[in-house]
């Protein structure tokens, strides 16, 4: 504010010079004959004083182009700060919810609880040792059952047994029916996915993160849940398969785990193009975060 004082108070004082000037020499020159001879003495400073009017012109024309270059340049600053605000928030949002849903599983892990009764006594696994229970099982189940011949056998053929077998023993066990926590895997699994809030790189990072989370047995009792309920839940079979929840797994101690892959990747393909042909069946809640 000062400073535009000080630039007023200057224009005040040159106007004021100026006028003081002429007033002047309209008083001294008023009784002096000839007035037109001395005008013209000086024509050569009117053409002096005309120039230099012109050079303030073009210079405060270039003074005013390289202030709104330091504008533009201001701006695009200003609007690379806003994108990297933007961004960040976008990760803070997306934070927010990912250890939102990473809690909401160790909730799910920490109230987990099987009832199991042999010789009439009870006997309850809690927490993580119920994959553990679940995983035995049906490993005993697969080894109980007939065996595949990948010889003559056909992928369907292995596919369809391998279906029932997994459905007979859920069946059999419907203590074993864990719904939320299936909920809780493929939310997290999805949100990571189809976020737009992250990139790839990062993407990879938090999808790694959460695998870390679970244990070999869980992982095993995933695998199959994919297979049996891919007809009812495509989406699931195809966020375990795109978030690489399976990679690296070993046998689990399965004889014919690697037919129990080929099966996989065989309802992973129908499953993915089912969702390409429906569109909306693909979940969409989390497209914004």
């Amino acid at each position: 504010m000062s400073k535009n004082n000080d630039s007023f108070k200057l224009l005040y004082i040159f106007c004021f010079i100026v006028i003081s000037l002429w007033l002047s020499a309209f008083f001294i020159l008023k009784d002096v004959p000839n007035k037109g001879v001395i005008g013209d003495m000086f024509g050569g400073v009117n053409a002096l004083f005309s120039g230099l009017a012109l050079a303030g012109i073009i210079f405060t024309i270039l003074l005013q182009k390289k202030e709104l270059g330091l504008q533009r340049l201001e701006l695009s600053e200003t609007r690379k700060e806003f994108k990297i605000q933007n961004e960040t928030l976008k990760l803070q949002r997306f934070e927010n919810t990912f250890f939102q849903l990473i809690s909401n599983y160790h909730q799910i892990i920490d109230k987990l609880e099987l009832r199991e009764y042999f010789d009439g006594n009870e006997y309850i696994s809690t927490k993580r040792v119920v994959f553990q229970r679940i995983s035995t099982d049906l490993k005993a189940q697969f080894r109980g059952s007939p065996k595949f011949n990948d010889q003559s056998d056909s992928i369907e053929l292995i596919s369809e047994r391998l279906k029932n077998s997994i459905k007979n023993f859920y069946e059999v066990n419907e203590n074993y029916e864990y719904g939320y926590y299936f909920d809780n895997i493929f939310q997290t699994l999805e949100f990571i996915r189809i976020s737009k809030s992250i990139n790839d790189e990062e993407r990879v990072f938090y999808r790694n993160l959460f695998r870390s989370q679970l244990s070999s047995d869980e992982i095993f009792v995933l695998f199959y849940h994919c297979l049996r309920h891919e007809v009812n839940s495509p989406n699931f079979i195809v966020s375990a398969h795109d978030s690489l929840l399976f990679s690296h797994s070993p046998d689990f101690g399965v004889e014919e785990f690697d037919l129990h892959q080929e099966v996989f990747k065989k309802c992973y393909s129908d499953q993915k193009k089912i969702i390409l042909k429906s569109p909306l069946i693909t979940d969409i809640r989390f497209q914004r975060i």
